[in-house]
């Protein structure tokens, strides 16, 4: 319930009052968040009581409510080029989408121009400008290694850009060597930079990809085959190994498989800087989805790809106890029609290595987290905030700004109603997509009220912002985020 005349864009003070808010020290039950501009100002019980007779205050009650960091979602592939076409949602759409959803920032992957680094962080740049709703940062992708590629890296850091991506797939278009992803690894190192690695084995994807294709077998779960978790975790051992030789600060994207999760873990009790981030497609999609015909499996083509239960528990635990500490989204949406639909044949058959992959998952991360997380008794509201906001906030050179909440951070700031239920069929979501791979899913929860830098962009589930007010963030490099939890 909210005084004071309706929701205005823009106040001097706003007093959340009366809700539990969710804290890096723990939760607040019936307690306040102050706002004052862009900031919160301060955290407590009985915060009206602080507000002088001549102050302008909205007045927000969140009884029985639940206050949480808005979120930051450090994996997105926003108006991505893939051949002809694009990813399915550009900077306005998929942050519109991401907001709903309590995102209120994202740091999306640049990929390296032709001539430059720099040449590709001015086009993402531009593809930002003028349309995105919350906070971004960018990740540069690293597609070649030269001279040239690691002095660039120097200058990407100074323009607030700390993070940078190697593959060890897919080879002949962004796959390096073991040798050059060292040799990133060891630049990123000297700069304080941090280094993020899809891992799967892009050789053996290769081989047996062929062995596929001399078979005729290229249905949708095919291409969940020739993807095996063994490569997953083969590779993911190679990247500890060097990151350990170079002393680098990692993380390994995406991870699908209990066996990645578990070399992770070991890397972390021995002291290696790596740090784990998985998706919900993984903690909540199962790999029987891709046995379905033609486009209908085609929509769940993502890399890695899903996986049986098994992994999925396993990756559940790993949120739970610490050796996976970021949740992200990979959100690469691709439409059915026109996109997906692209491996349909002429003769009625079917091929895999023809269909763009990627999920989306912007709008529905937070709330997918907090069903299987908190509703499920897998960890408690405080671990929900560190894995959608504090940590990767903190990993990212978000922090203090962003991902937590507490005095002097921006006002970032979801309001989630436990009581209410939310859709998460196509027609009811917003991102720029004609399907959802969680159709027929309601989710207890609403995420109801969300402020980006102390304005109200969300409100009664609604979006009232505006296209072109998020603002790029300049990342820099947090060494207390040096600390990785490993519980178990």
């Amino acid at each position: 319930m909210m005084t004071k005349g309706t929701m205005s864009k823009k106040t001097l003070k706003t007093l959340i009052e009366k809700g539990s808010i969710v804290t890096p020290g723990g939760v607040i039950e019936q307690g306040d968040v102050l706002i004052e501009g862009e900031r919160i100002v301060a955290v407590g019980t009985d915060l009206r009581k602080t507000i002088e007779k001549h102050d302008e205050v909205t007045f927000i009650s969140a009884e029985d409510k639940i206050v949480l960091p808005g979120g930051v979602d450090a994996h997105t592939h926003l108006d991505m080029p893939l051949e002809d076409f694009s990813s399915a949602d550009d900077f306005k759409t998929g942050t519109i989408a991401a907001a709903l959803g309590g995102t209120t920032s994202i740091v999306d992957y640049a990929e390296i121009g032709p001539s430059s680094m720099q040449e590709g962080f001015s086009t993402w740049m531009e593809k930002a400008h003028g349309r995105a709703v919350i906070d971004y940062g960018f990740h540069m992708t690293v597609k070649r290694c030269d001279p040239q590629i690691l002095r660039e890296m120097s200058q990407m850091v100074n323009q607030g850009v700390t993070s940078f991506k190697v593959f060890t797939a897919y080879p002949g278009r962004m796959m390096l060597s073991d040798e050059n992803i060292l040799r990133v690894m060891k630049r990123a190192a000297e700069l304080n930079a941090l280094v993020v690695v899809h891992a799967e084995d892009g050789e053996l994807i290769e081989e047996l990809i062929n062995r596929k294709k001399r078979a005729k077998s290229l249905d949708p779960i095919d291409h969940a085959l020739t993807r095996p978790s063994a490569g997953e975790c083969r590779a993911v051992r190679r990247i500890v190994e060097m990151a350990e030789i170079a002393g680098a600060r990692v993380v390994i994207a995406h991870i699908s498989a209990l066996q990645a999760a578990d070399v992770v873990r070991e890397a972390k009790k021995k002291g290696v800087k790596v740090y784990g981030e998985t998706c919900p497609q993984y903690l909540w999609l199962e790999q029987n989805r891709l046995k379905a015909p033609g486009i209908q499996g085609a929509a769940f083509i993502c890399s890695p790809p899903l996986r049986d239960i098994t992994h999925l528990n396993a990756l559940w635990e790993g949120l739970a106890n610490g050796w996976i500490d970021i949740l992200s989204t990979d959100h690469c949406p691709f439409n059915i029609k026109g996109q997906k639909d692209l491996g349909v044949l002429s003769n009625g058959g079917f091929d895999f290595t023809k269909v763009p992959g990627g999920l989306p998952g912007v709008q529905t991360r937070f709330l997918l987290a907090y069903a299987g997380g908190v509703l499920a008794e897998r960890f408690d509201l405080v671990r929900l905030a560190e894995i959608t906001a504090t940590i990767p906030a903190k990993v990212f050179g978000l922090a203090p700004r962003k991902g937590a909440l507490t005095p002097g951070a921006d006002a970032d700031i979801i309001i989630l109603n436990p009581g209410e239920t939310t859709s998460f069929d196509a027609v009811d979501l917003s991102s720029n997509l004609d399907y959802s791979p969680y159709e027929g899913m309601r989710m207890e929860g609403l995420v109801e009220t969300v402020f980006s830098r102390g304005e109200c962009i969300v409100s009664d589930a609604r979006f009232i912002g505006e296209a072109g007010r998020g603002k790029f963030i300049p990342r820099h490099i947090d060494k207390g985020a040096e600390d990785n939890r490993v519980n178990n």
